[in-house]
């Protein structure tokens, strides 16, 4: 694998089975720790010299070796702490139009900075995330629907 600096902003990685077999073999108190009972990760360079990682980045990497491990497929990325409305409408995967009517309803808080109006990243991630749990839901209502009425054997 080629180490980080060299990987390109956009780069896809595809993991082997040998990575996600390793991934299986960890223990799972280690990727999925308790809140009272924390992993540290560290780094042993070849000198001998130890680098901790920093908290704040240990969940990225525990996410990452859980998603390996579940075969899942991940995504990293990062973005800015407040979004354009423009930026919004595309992360929620809605004209800007439907996005200014959710936020004059109240659906989606938003603020003003000028005349521009501005969201919370994390705010517009939250209404995306509950945007997929019901389309899921919804999809697996469909299916025990279907199911009932002998569509599927």
């Amino acid at each position: 694998m080629a180490p980080a600096a060299a990987l390109a902003a956009s780069e896809t990685i595809m993991t082997t089975s040998e990575q996600v077999t390793s991934a299986r073999s960890l223990d799972r108190d280690v990727l999925e720790p308790r809140t009272e009972d924390p992993v540290r990760l560290q780094f042993a360079r070849g000198d001998g010299s130890v680098l901790e990682l920093p908290d704040e980045l240990v969940g990225i990497v525990l996410h990452t070796l859980q998603t390996v491990r579940d075969g899942g497929t991940l995504t990293i990325g990062s973005i800015p702490e407040e979004l354009t409305t423009t930026a919004a409408a595309d992360l929620l995967g809605v004209s800007r139009t439907t996005l200014m009517k959710r936020i004059h309803r109240g659906e989606i808080p938003s603020h003003k900075v000028g005349t521009h109006t501005r969201l919370k990243s994390a705010d517009v991630l939250a209404v995306r995330d509950a945007q997929r749990r019901r389309s899921h839901e919804a999809a697996l209502k469909l299916l025990d629907v279907e199911d009932d009425m002998g569509m599927h054997n």
